[in-house]
Order: structure tokens, then C-alpha cells, then sequence
């Protein structure tokens, strides 16, 4: 069983740590939503649509798990408020906050529409948000509590056509990293956990799109670098494993890079200048490409 760091345990004798994980469905917050509710965590995954998660019920049912799925579009933020507000009413302060709901869309900007767009910055920035100024009064005024948010490896390494997936990555990350500065003193610890490439239900529903013509070319050579990325991607629970890692450890980093993909590629973007970085998939064979990436870092 996973032991927790003094500034999130509620103390001897008083019950387990209370943690919230958004985006709990599928993928890294299901597996992360299991983790913790097995390490003795009294977990509420919040979902969009309970009825179905019933795998993910039966199965906190059939250990004994103490895990409660929440229904909330955290993309509405009257949902998002209402079903926080009854987490703290039914069960008190959030000692700890898993921020994994996310949503992507892959196209050249030019081919992007600017609601897809704000689609993507609805979930992956202002959903966490909401869901972080939600529990950090609690947090404040008890000066302890962890927050933990999924970011990417994109958010430090650009590819083309994720302008808006590591844009809204890169954002959320200048805020934790502020809200980081800001709570130092207040003994709430904010943490930010980068995977690679991994394999989950929003990997799988991304397909090619037809787009303009003119960037095929250089969709091809990159759809070849990060296919050779997804050869070597991790399973979910390699990524809550991490996640448990950073929730327990009250020295853990601000950013945690997970993968062997992306420890090679956060590498190889900070050997590159941006004139190399910009021209990485602008020539060459796919075949060319492909080598070239696994070598380089």
C-alpha cells in the first residue's frame, strides 16, 4: 500500500485522503482513479457520463474500492461548480486534485476551426481551472493539499498540427507554474506530470484529416516520426504509476517528464536551435525522417 506525504494526510485516526480526479472515464484518469483508490485514497473520478463507466464501477465495487464516480461536463462551468460543491459537501476538503481531462484535435492551423480550438481550450485549460479554483480555498485554509495536472510532452516540444493541443498545454502550464509561486508559502504543493506517447482512447480516435494540399507533405514526414514514437508508448498505468510517485513524494519537481519518447524528445528540442526545430519535417523521405528522429536527442 502507497504511503501519503504528511501535507495531504488529514492525521491518526481520521479518514483516508480525499482525491479528486477529473477526466476518469478512459485512458491515464481511470487507471490513475484505480491507483489511488487501491493505495487507500477515498476517490471521486469525475466523468461526463457515468453510465459509461459501469466497467470501471464494477470494478471499484468488486475490490471494495471507496470510489465514486461524479457526473460533470467540466466544460459547463455551472456543472463543473455544482458537482465540486457536492464533493466538499459529502465529503469534505479535497486534499488531493488529479487535473486529467483533456480533449485533442490534429490539422494545420490554417485547417483548424477557431471553435475546434476553443473546444480544446475549454477542457484542457479552463476545465482544469475550474476544477483547481475550486478546491484551492479548502486548501488554503487548511495550508496543505496537492494539486497534480496531466500536461504532455507537447506542451515543451511543438509538432505540427497541435497548435491548439500543446497550446492549451503550454498554457496550463504557465499557470500552474505561477499558481506554484503563489502557494509555496500556503502548503498546497502543484505539480505537473508530462507523458509521452501513450496508449489510450483519445490516441485511438485521432485520424488523419484531409486537409489543404499543399501540407501533405510535411504531414506525411511527421505522421512517420510520431508513429515511430507510438511503437515504444506506454500503457495507462505506467503514467498513474508516476502520478502516485509525485502525489507521495512532497519533494517531487514541478514538472515530471514520463517516457522514454519523451525524455528523447524534450533532449533533442533543447539541442536544437529554432531555426533546426522549425525545418525538422520540412524535407526528406518519410523513411528518412522516421531514422532520423529515433537518432537524434
Amino acid at each position: 500500500m502507497a504511503t501519503h506525504e504528511p501535507t495531504d494526510h488529514p492525521g491518526a485516526g481520521a479518514s483516508a485522503p480525499l482525491t479528486v480526479v477529473t477526466g476518469a472515464s478512459t485512458g491515464i484518469g481511470r487507471a490513475v482513479a484505480l491507483r489511488q483508490a487501491r493505495a487507500g485514497d477515498r476517490v471521486r473520478a469525475i466523468v461526463r457520463d457515468p453510465a459509461a463507466c459501469g466497467r470501471l464501477r464494477d470494478e471499484a465495487a468488486t475490490e471494495g474500492l471507496d470510489l465514486t464516480l461524479v457526473a460533470a461536463d467540466l466544460t459547463d462551468e455551472g456543472a463543473s461548480a455544482a458537482a465540486f460543491a457536492g464533493i466538499l459537501s459529502a465529503d469534505g476538503p479535497v486534499d488531493r486534485l488529479v487535473c486529467n481531462a483533456g480533449r485533442f484535435v490534429g490539422a494545420p492551423l490554417e485547417d483548424l476551426a477557431l471553435d475546434e480550438i476553443r473546444a480544446v481550450f475549454e477542457i484542457n485549460y479552463f476545465g482544469a481551472l475550474r476544477a483547481i479554483q475550486a478546491v484551492l480555498p479548502g486548501m488554503r485554509a487548511r495550508r496543505r493539499g496537492t494539486i497534480v495536472a496531466l500536461s504532455s510532452q507537447s506542451a515543451p516540444v511543438v509538432l505540427p498540427t497541435w497548435s491548439a493541443y500543446s497550446a492549451s498545454k503550454r498554457a496550463l502550464e504557465a499557470s500552474l507554474e505561477a499558481l506554484a509561486m503563489e502557494t509555496a508559502e500556503l502548503g498546497i504543493r502543484v505539480a505537473i506530470v508530462q507523458p509521452g506517447s501513450t496508449r489510450t482512447a483519445m490516441r485511438e480516435k485521432i485520424t488523419p484529416r484531409l486537409t489543404i494540399p499543399d501540407y501533405d507533405a510535411m504531414q506525411a514526414r511527421y505522421r512517420a516520426a510520431v508513429e515511430a514514437d507510438r511503437e515504444t508508448g506506454m500503457v495507462p498505468d505506467d503514467v498513474a504509476t508516476v502520478v502516485a510517485s509525485v502525489l507521495d513524494d512532497p519533494d517531487a519537481p514541478l514538472r515530471t517528464a514520463v517516457g522514454v519518447d519523451a525524455h528523447r524528445n524534450l533532449a533533442r528540442r533543447r539541442s536544437l536551435d529554432d531555426a533546426a526545430w522549425v525545418r525538422m519535417f520540412a524535407s526528406g523521405s518519410t523513411e528518412d525522417v522516421r531514422d532520423r528522429w529515433l537518432r537524434s536527442g
